[in-house]
């Protein structure tokens, strides 16, 4: 009975298993979309010291970085169009609305002229669940 729970444990882990550690959370990815009709560029960074660099997104790009969830996860970006802007944009309050009720795993954010939409999925916009969350 022991080795069957030794091996039921191993099996587990190996469900979980990700090429860089393990996830016993949910692995969330988190999608910046230019929806300005001119060139966004961005720099995310997290609270545990993580840079994702610089990088510079044409209209219609999108910018995706992936992470295993873990309690106190924060990951900010700083957006430069003609403003500067700071925004959050994962923690947990953003995580309660990009899951919507169901545990999707995914953050979409739209950055637009009138400020910062974010949604669960990546709909047509208006519409789809879109919410604005920030002004510029």
């Amino acid at each position: 009975m022991k080795s069957y729970l030794f091996v039921s444990f191993l099996l587990a882990l190996s469900l979980v298993y990700r090429s860089n550690g393990f996830c016993f959370k949910v692995d969330w990815q988190i999608h910046i979309l230019n929806g300005l009709a001119k060139k966004l560029l961005i720099h995310p960074t997290s609270n545990d010291g993580k840079d994702l660099g610089s990088h510079l997104l044409n209209y219609g790009d999108d910018f995706v970085w992936q992470f295993c969830e873990n309690y106190g996860n924060v990951y900010y970006s700083t957006f430069f169009m003609d403003y500067l802007a700071n925004r959050t944009v994962y923690n947990y309050e953003i995580e309660r609305n990009c899951n919507q009720g169901i545990r999707t795993g995914s953050c979409y954010w739209l950055v637009r002229l009138d400020g910062f939409y974010l949604n669960g999925k990546n709909t047509p916009f208006p519409g789809g669940g879109w919410v604005k969350y920030y002004n510029w």
